[in-house]
Formats: C-alpha cells, sequence, structure tokens
C-alpha cells in the first residue's frame, strides 16, 4: 500500500500509540533510524521505494514521543534520483539523523535542515559508507570502503561534513568483508571473514596498530550475504556471532572474549544457521555485568537470548 503502521510500545509491551505513515507511493517500505529513540522520546522513519519519485513527496518524517508527526524532508532535499532504495539512517548522539545510501551521506538537523550531502567519488558500486560512530560534540565516525582493496578506511566528519582526519586502513590480510566496533578510547575490535573460512579477531589501538590477533579455525561459513559475522564490546569483553560449519549444515555460534587480550572466555551453539534480517544482526548487546542479549532466528521465527556473564542461559 501506500503507508506503513508505526507502533510504540512501552517497557512492559503495553501499546502507546499506533500511527499510519505513509508518502502516498505505492510498494513503500518503512525504516526506522538507529538507535530507535532519541533523547526526546520521538524518532526518525524514512521511505524506501524502487520508484523514481517527484521532489514533493516525504522521504523522511520525525514521530514524537506521543504519535505525532514533526519535522519532514522531502525528496528534494537530496541530490539523487533514486535515493529512496538501498540506504541505512542512522540518529546521531545530537539529534541529527544521518541517511547513507552507497557513496554519499546525508545529515539533517532535528527539524529537518539540510547540514550537508558528503559524496565520496572514488568509491564504486561494490564499497560501502557505515557509520561507525557519534560522538557528542556532533562529529561521526564513518567506514569508507575502498574500491578492489577488500579493505576500508575510518574517516571523522564534523557536523557541517568537514573532513576532519582519516585516520587508518584496516589491514586488508586476503579477507572478503570485516565488521567493527569502536571501543570507548577509540580502539576498535575487528572481525573478519574470509572466502575461505577463515576468521580473525583483532583489537586495533587508536592509531591502528595491532594490539593482539586471534587467528579462529577454517570452520566457518563461507563468506556470503547470509553469513556475515556481527561484533560486540561492553564490559571489557567482546562477543562474535557468526555461522560455524556442523557437518554439512551450519549453527550459529556465539563467542565471548576477553577485551584486553583476546582469551575466550566461553562460546555456545545456538541452532541452525537461518540467519535473521540484518537490521536484527545489529541486536547483540554486552551489559555492564557481563551478560550477553540477541535476537537468534530459529525455524519457527525469531528469538530474545540472555546468558549470564559466564555463558549460562538466561
Amino acid at each position: 500500500g501506500n503507508s506503513v503502521v508505526a507502533i510504540a510500545l512501552s517497557p512492559e509491551g503495553t501499546e502507546r500509540w499506533a500511527r499510519q505513515i505513509g508518502n502516498g507511493i505505492a510498494d513503500t517500505d518503512l525504516h526506522i533510524a538507529t538507535p530507535n529513540v532519541g533523547a526526546d522520546g520521538g524518532a526518525w522513519f524514512a521511505f524506501e521505494s524502487e520508484r523514481q519519485i517527484e521532489d514533493g513527496v516525504p522521504a523522511l518524517v520525525h514521530v514524537d514521543r506521543d504519535g505525532g508527526i514533526g519535522a519532514i524532508v522531502r525528496r528534494s532535499a537530496f541530490d539523487e534520483p533514486r535515493w529512496l532504495s538501498n540506504f541505512a539512517v542512522h540518529r546521531a548522539a545530537d539529534g541529527d539523523v544521518l541517511l547513507v545510501r552507497t557513496h554519499t551521506v546525508y545529515r539533517f538537523a532535528p527539524d529537518g535542515t539540510r547540514r550537508f550531502g558528503k559524496t565520496f567519488p572514488d568509491l564504486d558500486a561494490s564499497s560501502a559508507i557505515k557509520v561507525v560512530r557519534s560522538y557528542p560534540d556532533g562529529a561521526t565516525l564513518l567506514s569508507v570502503g575502498i574500491p578492489n582493496r577488500s579493505t576500508s578506511r575510518l574517516v571523522r566528519i564534523a557536523r557541517d561534513g568537514t573532513e576532519q582526519a582519516s585516520t587508518y586502513d584496516l589491514p586488508n590480510n586476503n579477507q572478503m568483508n570485516a565488521v567493527r566496533v569502536i571501543l570507548d578510547d577509540d580502539s576498535q575490535a575487528v572481525w573478519t571473514a574470509g572466502l575461505n573460512g577463515s576468521r580473525e579477531l583483532m583489537r586495533l589501538d587508536a592509531d591502528g596498530a595491532a594490539v593482539w590477533r586471534r587467528p579462529m579455525p577454517n570452520l566457518w561459513a563461507q563468506s556470503a550475504y547470509w553469513s556475515r559475522g556481527v561484533v560486540a564490546a561492553g564490559a571489557g569483553r567482546l562477543c562474535t556471532l557468526d555461522a560455524q560449519r556442523a557437518g554439512t549444515q551450519f549453527v550459529q555460534v556465539l563467542g565471548c572474549y576477553d577485551a584486553s587480550n583476546g582469551n575466550e572466555y566461553w562460546s555456545r551453539t545456538l541452532g541452525d544457521a537461518q540467519w535473521p534480517p540484518l537490521e536484527l544482526l545489529e541486536r547483540l548487546r554486552i551489559a555492564s555485568d557481563g551478560s550477553v542479549s540477541l535476537h537468534v532466528n530459529t525455524p519457527t521465527g525469531v528469538r530474545f537470548a540472555k546468558f549470564d556473564r559466564d555463558g549460562n542461559p538466561l
């Protein structure tokens, strides 16, 4: 249809409001910015459609904590005629919203005013820009893919789009792709995925030097869209979620490691490797007490799972 219903729930699961949000375009999907809810209790939504749309059509909509429609960003605020497909939308730490599509990142103020649209012209269709971290001063850390090198560099840009620093390239290591998480000291943990089923977990300091590297057994699913892993950090720990071979099948494996040296605390096999959508892969969290929560895809649907700091299921 031409609209989607957004529903807000209380922490107890009680429905607070339901709001129909549409832009008048058939075959439209709605994406919610991550993290979902800002300090004001509101949320940003972005429309996705394979159709080329007119300038006056809504593209981004802000809904307040009571379900009221706030700022609206229209198609005319973007430089690309078909930007409404293949994008990711993120909420910055200062309340701004960022929309990333292929080689361009757009940023809008809470009232919908465009701050900038920045294009990285050296990227091609096989490359990608990802929002890695947002800082309280409005700066954003981006991971920018480098064509034909199976690696990426980290770029920090200011609220106005000025490139503040291009820090360093991640090591290639003959890997197909890599996921990463930035720690509080601006060091990062990287979980690489290779074409031959190899994996490596590594910790890099703020200057890009390797603190430690932990090669993994050659048992993992070969790198493919459905087998991308995820890494999370918290409470002095790192956790990875990925698919591993089990005979002729694959299973999902959750691992927990010491962030200071890479030593393994525990690992758990979660079930058949029927991967959830990529947005659910981001729902791997480590709480301050070391417990781990995540979404797990099972033959009967997506389930929520939680483990204590020792890996015992809660």
